[in-house]
């Protein structure tokens, strides 16, 4: 499986190197910490070229506003978004990753074909379900959602892109602190990293 991966790893074409981007770490400490000891951002530079120039990242992008971040307020996905869905879909199903990953699945009996693995990646993304019993009948989350635009109650629940993380935190101000600005992306930082909180 280790191989597979690194066979996923070095066909992709579409990852961001070192050297186009910079993070700026700082200050590391506890999930019980109180004291700010990461007050700049997290990325000092991007190269915003790959958000123009390759498709998988275009489209991805265009999924980020289609999501309602509160857990327990249903979503509701328009006709043009489950188009955006349909071709990031086709799009990242073109990569070179994604033509291993089928051939991985359907040579282990995971999928029967094309069409299914594609049905198969739109449930487990994109098919709307409720978060939890606490939110009621509300169907208000996704896979996709949850673990790339992230989701709120209280505090901040998935969140683990670093497109996501990144364009967020170009938005906020070092001022703002609702929603998904400065110190909800702290415990982003902390929970998938083990960074800063």
């Amino acid at each position: 499986m280790s191989c597979f991966a690194q066979q996923l790893w070095d066909s992709d074409v579409n990852k961001v190197s070192l050297l186009d981007m910079i993070h700026n770490y700082q200050g590391q400490t506890t999930s019980s910490g109180t004291s700010d000891l990461a007050p700049n951002k997290l990325f000092t530079y991007i190269n915003e070229n790959h958000f123009n120039t390759k498709p998988t990242f275009q489209k991805f992008i265009a999924l980020l506003d289609n999501y309602n971040r509160n857990i327990g307020q249903t979503e509701e996905l328009t006709p043009s978004e489950w188009t955006e869905i349909e071709d990031f879909l086709s799009t990242v199903l073109q990569t070179q990753v994604m033509k291993l990953t089928y051939d991985y699945l359907l040579n282990n009996g995971h999928v029967t074909g094309e069409t299914n693995f594609k049905d198969v990646l739109r449930e487990l993304w994109f098919n709307l379900y409720p978060r939890s019993s606490s939110s009621g009948t509300a169907i208000d989350s996704s896979g996709f959602e949850h673990a790339m635009v992230g989701e709120t109650r209280g505090t901040v629940s998935g969140f683990h892109s670093w497109i996501q993380f990144y364009l967020e935190e170009k938005r906020a101000t070092s001022t703002t602190k609702d929603g998904f600005q400065r110190l909800n992306q702290k415990s982003w930082v902390q929970s998938s990293h083990g960074m800063a909180r």
